[in-house]
């Protein structure tokens, strides 16, 4: 176990990860590297960014044992892959994939729950179409210090909101929480970087790729 460029090991939030992994929640989708279930796709080669598939295949090894052990067998889990289309592959209808997404956000009251820099370089904000925003900022870097403030300022908004978060693996253990509480929670991952980036049309060499997952500064 160990703690990412943007957030810091912490013990209590490993155990809230894997809290929510093992959840039986009726109403609450999980998810988890859709490769681990059905490998990497047929035609890697030319769908996948080269860099990409070959990190994915070594992830996806390294952690066999891990989903083994603590996966719920018959549970339906879903993927992750579907916030980070645009530096995973080459070739992907990414047109009506954003549509989607923006189809969920039209017609909600949004609260945006991120990182506070999160937005320093976005040009093109997925979000705003919808039907009315707001924004909660934490820390971009190590934010489970700060979940209990966030908590506290989240629980008195009316459930009526859809909470959507954008802050790492504090975020999800945060949106767990809040679901608990009666709130709808939609954590995005990078979703917001993945549309922005599209919409520049920046080109996903190497440094491109590993900038993408890296913490914003």
């Amino acid at each position: 176990m160990g703690g990412i460029s943007f957030q810091q090991y912490e013990e209590n939030l490993a155990r809230g990860l894997l809290e929510i992994l093992q959840s039986r929640e009726q109403d609450l989708l999980v998810g988890i590297n859709r490769e681990y279930f059905y490998g990497i796709i047929e035609n890697a080669q030319t769908l996948y960014h080269k860099e990409v598939k070959e990190w994915l295949e070594r992830f996806i090894t390294n952690n066999l044992n891990f989903y083994a052990n603590f996966l719920i067998s018959g549970k339906e889990y879903v993927s992750t892959g579907i916030s980070q289309v645009y530096p995973t592959y080459r070739v992907y209808d990414f047109e009506r994939h954003f549509n989607l997404w923006q189809k969920i956000f039209k017609h909600n009251n949004v609260v945006v729950v991120c990182g506070d820099k999160i937005f320093d370089k976005i040009t093109y904000n997925i979000l705003d179409i919808s039907k009315s925003i707001q924004y909660v900022y934490g820390p971009t870097k190590h934010a489970y210090n700060e979940i209990q403030w966030l908590k506290l300022h989240l629980q008195r908004l009316p459930k009526d909101k859809l909470l959507v978060f954008a802050l790492g693996p504090a975020g999800k253990v945060l949106a767990y929480q809040m679901f608990q509480m009666g709130f709808r929670v939609l954590d995005i991952g990078h979703t917001i970087k993945d549309y922005d980036w599209y919409r520049k049309g920046i080109v996903m060499d190497w440094d491109k790729i590993a900038e993408f997952f890296g913490p914003d500064a």
